[in-house]
């Protein structure tokens, strides 16, 4: 892809052109804007990258001249922020500038928005139409008066979409084998390279969750999301979010404790996914936003048909100037330093689902000595009884038996990592089918113990595979896995109703990828 880049300041021109030509794209780099626009003028960028205050012709009239220019609409325009000015953001993005960056360039936002680039360039969704739909949105003063009304949500969900399958397929790869060399024992090789592994894992995650909470947030503005409202006991609840949440603390002496069995007893009716989704987010803040050596308290409040659950940090806490504009979308890119990972809308998602569950969220904050999140929620009937967790098991295999695992995945490399994986698990055989016919013939043949099934396989998708699995009387007593790079909750549930007995997203979280295997194993031979 020929990429125009046009920055005044010359370590960001190189940073950015080291970067771009990194992933096999021509560069052309010039230092104002003036230049930039005569390059412009001799052949078409689909991509053009601009910094702003630029010399000589400033990245305004430059947005401008491009977005008027008779191959405007097929370029995307990405303004690159002097530190995180809103003035200066707002007036390019209406010159025509179509999104930005801020400095320091945080590299894997920058690759997200070059992987949404390649993508609209190999036809999923030509810049023509995106150009057309900016002008319609942009020049409409009434909704409803637009041709093109009820399609820009269908290309940006297409959009969505496709970015999360071709981001996840490479992440799964990346994640999983990651994860294998941070857990071996091989200290003579892996040893010197266990910070570098960190760092693989912790950026990886980290673009993964920016995919997660973009997929999430336009789910909820297109009310696509439909609670399931249940008895919640707040106890097993914070218990399951401390633990995904205790890793992360530990690495900076974070400590967490509750107030006098904060949840003891409190019930609330909720969606249980969104309200983990919800408590994660919150106290994922409270230790990015805390201080090292710093401490996290729940404490727990109840009235008569009400519970508040409070989540206070010790950090520096937030402006009060900053308090109204905090729950909307993308708001910390402006107002909290560069340096916390995140895209901003982990809070405009946790108010929108707090708020769909027929609850309140609200924050408390003293600049300088920490601040106080919480969500209040519906109690349930005084007299609601919510069914314990199951406690995992171990699987248990037979003495002698070896479990036969059947695979139907059709990336090598994916298959490789679950070799990996299962490998280190025990007394377990793996066949793999690239096909779904082949995959079919083996699990007729052969009838695994566990087949896992990969949704999107080439001819017949994993749904079509599960079906034919279900009416054929030699395999519709063996439980299916799904494995997809689909994290829709929409999705998931989906699967689950179709017949799913767990629905795994890429990448592979190893240790989730285990203890499913070993549950259903377990169950299998019980």
């Amino acid at each position: 892809m020929d990429i125009l880049l046009v920055a005044g300041d010359s370590e960001t021109r190189t940073l950015l052109r080291g970067v771009l030509e990194g992933r096999g794209h021509t560069v052309t780099a010039v230092a104002d804007g003036k230049t930039g626009w005569g390059s412009y003028q001799d052949r078409l960028f689909p991509l053009v990258i601009l910094e702003c205050q630029l010399p000589v012709m400033d990245e305004r009239e430059l947005c401008r001249r491009i977005r008027h220019s008779p191959q405007g609409a097929d370029s995307l325009v990405v303004a690159i922020a002097a530190g995180t000015n809103p003035g200066d953001l707002e007036q390019v993005l209406a010159a025509g500038a179509d999104d930005y960056l801020s400095r320091p360039i945080d590299l894997p936002l920058l690759n997200t928005r070059l992987a949404i680039t390649e993508l609209t360039l190999k036809g999923s969704v030509p810049f023509s139409r995106i150009g057309a739909l900016r002008h319609r949105v942009q020049n409409t003063p009434e909704k409803g008066t637009d041709p093109f009304d009820g399609k820009t949500d269908q290309v940006k969900d297409a959009l969505l979409s496709r970015m999360s399958h071709e981001l996840r397929t490479p992440l799964n790869s990346i994640i999983g084998f990651a994860q294998f060399m941070a857990m071996s024992a091989d200290d003579e090789t892996i040893g010197a390279h266990r910070d570098d592994l960190k760092t693989i894992l912790r950026s990886g995650w980290h673009l993964l969750r920016i995919i997660e909470d973009l997929l999430s947030l336009s789910a909820i503005e297109a009310h696509k999301v439909v609670p399931n409202i249940e008895d919640i006991d707040m106890r097993d609840c914070m218990q399951e979010c401390f633990e995904l949440m205790s890793p992360l603390a530990s690495e900076r002496g974070i400590e967490f404790s509750c107030v006098d069995d904060a949840c003891d007893n409190m019930i609330v009716r909720a969606d249980s996914f969104r309200l983990k989704q919800v408590v994660i987010n919150l106290l994922a803040n409270a230790v990015k936003y805390n201080r090292d050596g710093g401490s996290i308290t729940v404490s727990g409040r109840r009235t008569p048909d009400r519970i508040r659950i409070l989540i206070s940090d010790t950090g520096q806490g937030i402006a009060e100037d900053d308090l109204p504009s905090l729950f909307q979308p993308f708001s910390r890119l402006v107002q909290r330093p560069l340096s916390i990972e995140g895209a901003g809308v982990g809070l405009s998602i946790a108010k929108q689902l707090t708020e769909l569950m027929g609850g309140t969220i609200g924050v408390e904050s003293v600049y300088g000595q920490g601040s106080t999140f919480w969500i209040e929620l519906p109690a349930a009937a005084a007299d609601a009884a919510v069914k314990p967790v199951a406690a995992l098991h171990d699987m248990a295999a037979a003495p002698g038996h070896q479990a036969t695992l059947l695979y139907i995945e059709d990336n090598p490399d994916h298959v490789n990592l679950a070799r990996e994986i299962i490998a280190r698990m025990g007394n377990l055989a793996l066949l793999v089918a690239h096909t779904p016919s082949l995959g079919l013939d083996l699990a007729r043949m052969r009838r695994p113990d566990l087949i896992l099934l990969d949704i999107c396989l080439p001819g017949m998708n994993g749904y079509q595979v599960l079906n034919l699995l279900q009416t054929n009387g030699h395999t519709r007593g063996i439980p299916v896995v799904a494995i997809s790079t689909s994290a829709n909750p929409a999705e998931i549930e989906k699967g689950l109703q179709a017949g799913f007995r767990r629905y795994l997203t890429k990448p592979i979280d190893v240790v989730k990828f285990r203890h499913a295997v070993e549950e259903l194993l377990h169950d299998t031979v019980r």
